[in-house]
């Protein structure tokens, strides 16, 4: 029997015709299907600046919130995309929708980074100029193609926080 492939290496939406399937057992597919499922969520690494931190807090939202909402993003589920690695994303909070809630920048790389750095209400600002998208694009090209060491570094400066998937929705 030949090789299982590698988590990762082919497309959910791919077709899997390509094996033959009659080689392989009942348990190695559905190791297979398993390991496809949980390809999304542990791809992405999700980050927040600073100031989106205290603007997450002052607004309410959990690190749950943010991770659901990169996970979106990451299965395609974008509100609007600006161009350069720069996303804007509603946020919805616990209990409530995503028209009443928070809107969210994020320079986000599909499969790889997902960096929350700003977040604003609808009721105190339509959206971003021009001038902050390009300084959103700008940091984006940066951010999303620096090594992972320099994030690293970055998280144990302060600088950026790492968000994780919290049991029951809570933050920590």
């Amino acid at each position: 029997m030949g090789h299982l492939p590698r988590p990762g290496a082919f497309e959910q939406s791919s077709p899997i015709h390509c094996w033959r399937l009659q080689e392989i057992n009942f348990l190695s597919l559905s190791a297979i299907l398993l390991t496809v499922g949980k390809a999304d969520s542990i791809t992405l690494s999700v980050y927040k600046g600073k100031p989106f931190a205290r603007f997450a807090r002052r607004a309410g939202i959990s690190d749950a919130d943010l991770w659901n909402a990169a996970q979106l993003a990451n299965q395609g589920v974008v509100d609007a995309d600006l161009g350069g690695g720069v996303i804007k994303q509603r946020i919805a909070r616990a209990g409530e929708g995503k028209s009443g809630g928070s809107r969210s920048i994020i320079l986000f790389k599909k499969d790889d980074r997902a960096v929350f750095v700003y977040g604003f209400e609808k009721k105190d600002k339509d959206n971003i100029g021009k001038k902050d998208l390009i300084a959103f694009r700008d940091l984006a090209n940066d951010v999303l193609h620096c090594p992972d060491s320099t994030i690293a570094h970055r998280v144990a400066s302060g600088s950026l926080i790492l968000v994780q998937p919290t049991e029951g929705g809570k933050d920590a």
